[in-house]
């Protein structure tokens, strides 16, 4: 039987500050003494769901795996069996059917990546050195054309291949129905002829996405879009480009994504969401907006975007990116919730590509030739998945002496889960004591087969994770953390395991004492 928490000697009411579990995701722009109790200063491999809980989680399930450390450089669905994935100097198909991996080239020159694009039962690959390879449904390859020979990106729209080659962007003939198509790359101006558009203030383009009638370029500094329009010129139908914009500015890296919320890309300037391209001349009448703007503006100059990569999670409703911090591969990765407009980063997660199937996200290794699918049970291939979320909660005034006097916490656990909540105070002379006190909260029970409240429909399929609460204990629990004559205090609370946990809210009780005397400040 659950006991109340016993406070003795308790004059007055008490002062109580309750934390909603970050459900706005992390802010650490603001102070985090101001905090909003939405916001949390760290979220760690924690999903926000809908209803305002956070969840751990799911974690990494190999796929398949190739001998070696060369990293994952391209991963594309080719057809709804077949995978295509490139590493070091060779490109290999995945046929999901037989579990099998067939090597379809492997003496592309030494790179520094692969670029695939997918159309009909042909697949278009390029390293940036040797060209444009076409691979038909018989897993062999066929050169396509010796020039554009450094295309550094590759995208199909409607029936034309374009790509990107420095400063410009090649497109081919219209695809006639003929095969094999995208042959003819000559430049002309007949309505169904090859062409190439350029815009050398944005320098390198990284990046190519349909953007309604525009094909729009992300460049490295800049970004800039055109359309193929037609004229009729006594009678002869002919082909001109169009350009509808261009902007010189911070640019995008290869890390872009085309939403139905629009197109999200990401550079040193933090995480940008277009949903409108204006006037040429306006660039204030794109309807653009830094969605990464509480992540603080020095948050991206420690992140290395060089080989960054992005998906979107259609099922979570989540934006991923995947780069480097503080190491040379890919090892962080931090999720956008388009909904809440809420991030939280993971950690453990050494992602070099992504891909989306039908709603299943996959990653591609940046340490090793693995394939994995995402958000799968509650482990990284075998490895623990810690957890951590911390957070500022006001009590009183900054100004005055506090005791904290209670804890109570709510939330669902697996039978073993041991999570640890801790309290980190600033003291009255303003210095920083990390971990002043710690209490492990677990299950007060097991769970027996009964059907009680929140183990069945109720909160089953939560935004953004794949919990089973039927399998989860609901637990309500508590502590007396008794900290005397503190000024501030932090809610830190970790875990790490191979379990599913979640975090519904904490709220913390205290009562104020005097004011804490100052007599630093000298009268001039």
């Amino acid at each position: 039987m659950y006991t109340p928490i016993n406070v003795k000697g308790y004059k007055g009411s008490p002062v109580s500050a309750t934390t909603l579990m970050g459900s706005k995701g992390e802010n650490i722009r603001d102070l985090p003494q101001l905090l909003n109790p939405e916001f949390a200063q760290v979220i760690k491999n924690y999903l926000v769901t809908a209803e305002g809980r956070l969840e751990k989680r799911g974690g990494l399930s190999k796929i398949f795996e190739v001998a070696g450390t060369d990293p994952v450089t391209m991963l594309e669905k080719w057809t709804d069996d077949i995978y295509i994935f490139g590493y070091a100097t060779t490109v290999s198909a995945y046929t999901k059917s037989t579990d099998t991996i067939t090597p379809i080239k492997t003496d592309f020159t030494a790179n520094l990546g692969f670029f695939g694009a997918r159309y009909g039962s042909y697949f278009f690959v390029s390293n940036g050195i040797n060209g444009i390879w076409r691979i038909d449904d018989t897993l062999t390859e066929a050169h396509v054309v010796a020039s554009p020979a450094v295309a550094t990106y590759l995208r199909v729209v409607g029936n034309r291949l374009y790509c990107a080659v420095n400063d410009s962007i090649y497109y081919s003939e219209v695809d006639d129905g003929s095969d094999p198509p995208f042959d003819g790359w000559t430049v002309d101006t007949t309505a169904t002829g090859a062409g190439i558009v350029s815009y050398r203030n944005g320098q390198t383009v990284r990046s190519i996405h349909a953007f309604g009638p525009d094909i729009f370029a992300l460049a490295d500094d800049g970004k800039w879009a055109f359309r193929i329009d037609q004229i009729d010129s006594s009678g002869t139908i002919s082909k001109v480009d169009i350009t509808t914009m261009y902007r010189v500015d911070s640019g995008g890296s290869r890390a872009s994504e085309s939403t139905t919320e629009g197109i999200f890309y990401v550079n040193e300037s933090g995480l940008w969401q277009l949903v409108q391209i204006g006037s040429m001349d306006l660039p204030q009448s794109d309807q653009e907006a830094n969605v990464s703007i509480l992540l603080g503006a020095e948050f991206f100059d420690g992140l290395d975007l060089s080989n960054a990569d992005m998906v979107y999670d259609a099922r979570r409703r989540i934006i991923l990116i995947t780069c480097a911090k503080d190491s040379s591969t890919n090892n962080y990765v931090i999720a956008y919730n388009v909904d809440h407009k809420s991030f939280v980063e993971f950690s453990g997660w050494t992602i070099n590509r992504f891909m989306s199937d039908d709603g299943v996200v996959y990653g591609g290794s940046s340490t090793s030739t693995k394939v994995y699918e995402l958000f799968q049970g509650f482990d990284d291939d075998g490895q623990l998945i810690g957890t951590e979320f911390r957070q500022e909660l006001k009590l009183g005034d900054l100004f005055t002496r506090q005791f904290l006097k209670g804890c109570y916490v709510q939330g669902y656990l697996s039978p073993s889960t041991e999570i640890s909540v801790r309290f980190d105070i600033y003291d009255v002379t303003g210095k920083p004591v990390n971990d002043k006190l710690r209490f492990l909260w677990t299950a007060q029970r097991s769970k027996l087969g009964e059907d009680g409240w929140g183990t069945a429909a109720w909160g089953t399929s939560g935004w953004g994770g794949d919990i089973d609460y039927s399998n989860l204990v609901e637990s309500f629990d508590g502590c007396r953390p008794f900290i005397r004559n503190f000024q501030r205090v932090i809610l830190h609370i970790t875990c790490s395991d191979k379990l599913p946990h979640a975090v519904n809210w904490v709220s913390l009780e205290s009562q104020v004492k005097a004011p804490i005397r100052r007599r630093k400040m000298i009268k001039q």
